[in-house]
């Protein structure tokens, strides 16, 4: 092989091997996700408090992503699924706080008039 043909040779598999790694991290914010929107949908068919159960889903899923020791991501993906689920459950917080108020419009709407 010459040296053209192996710089070109070297060049190829350097950008194959760079898609590929983004193909992989692409997979694996997907999969993060998909996870965040199956645990939204668990908790509406169980009609279960969202803000309190994605606080306990984001806190174990920091421990399980998060080095204890240099608090550093071990997996650089994760951090994209750590902010879904952080604002899942402020859209759940805002959300319960619209329907308490929207109830306590209803009682005294029907109350007083």
């Amino acid at each position: 092989m010459s040296d053209d043909d192996s710089n070109l040779f070297s060049t190829f598999l350097n950008e194959s091997n760079a898609s590929d790694i983004e193909k992989i991290m692409y997979q694996k914010k997907q999969k993060y996700k998909d996870m965040a929107r199956s645990l939204a949908d668990e908790c509406n068919k169980k009609n279960l408090d969202m803000e309190n159960y994605f606080h306990k889903r984001l806190e174990s899923f920091q421990k399980k992503t998060i080095c204890q020791k240099c608090k550093e991501f071990k997996d650089k993906s994760a951090e994209t699924s750590i902010k879904y689920l952080q604002a899942l459950k402020e859209i759940s917080r805002l959300k319960k706080k619209n329907y308490e108020l929207q109830f306590k419009n209803d009682y005294y709407t029907k109350k007083y008039l």
